[in-house]
């Protein structure tokens, strides 16, 4: 019988400890979408700031 508990307890924690990484993974796979994400709004818009200055400059050329 108490075997039977400790066995039953260590499956009970494994089972806690797969639900612990799984949570844990998770909270880190979003931090990293979210990073992931910033860094390619920032990269856009750095894009499109250089696009902006390169049609600027390209007006000036033409115009000038």
């Amino acid at each position: 019988m108490l075997n039977a508990k400790k066995a039953f307890a260590w499956e009970t924690n494994c089972i806690l400890y797969c639900f612990w990484v799984a949570l844990v993974g998770a909270g880190r796979c979003a931090l990293l979408l979210v990073f992931a994400r910033k860094t390619a709004a920032k990269m856009k818009a750095e894009d499109e700031e250089k696009a902006k200055r390169k049609r600027r400059y390209q007006e000036l050329v033409q115009s000038g």
